[in-house]
């Protein structure tokens, strides 16, 4: 017998691995559809402590997500390239205070 099947909408979506993906891509995911992006024995570790999610590859820190703080009011996503320069939504550097590198996130919601 065959279980019922109530929602196949993503039935044949394809499933990028994290390091595929755009910070544009990242904005509407849910915490659980990012993790499991991370490809087991990749040397991408994720960490979660009081609210702060980090995400590294090989021990550098690609994607931190934060609670709101005094200084940014809302829950944000930090992405860094591979030297470690803050990121845009669009994907390009900018400075480390730069607003723009305190992307808004929502936990995947609209």
């Amino acid at each position: 017998m065959v279980d019922k099947v109530d929602d196949v909408k993503d039935a044949n979506k394809v499933v990028k691995s994290i390091d595929e993906l755009s910070p544009k891509e990242l904005q509407n995911m849910t915490l659980d559809e990012i993790k499991s992006t991370i490809p087991d024995n990749s040397g991408w570790a994720f960490y979660e402590h009081n609210g702060f999610v980090h995400i590294k590859k090989n021990g550098v820190d690609k994607i931190k997500l934060d609670p709101p703080d005094k200084v940014t009011t809302y829950p944000h996503r930090h992405i860094y390239d591979e030297n470690r320069n803050l990121l845009n939504i669009d994907g390009e550097i900018v400075g480390r205070k730069d607003p723009a590198g305190h992307i808004p996130w929502n936990n995947g919601g609209s």
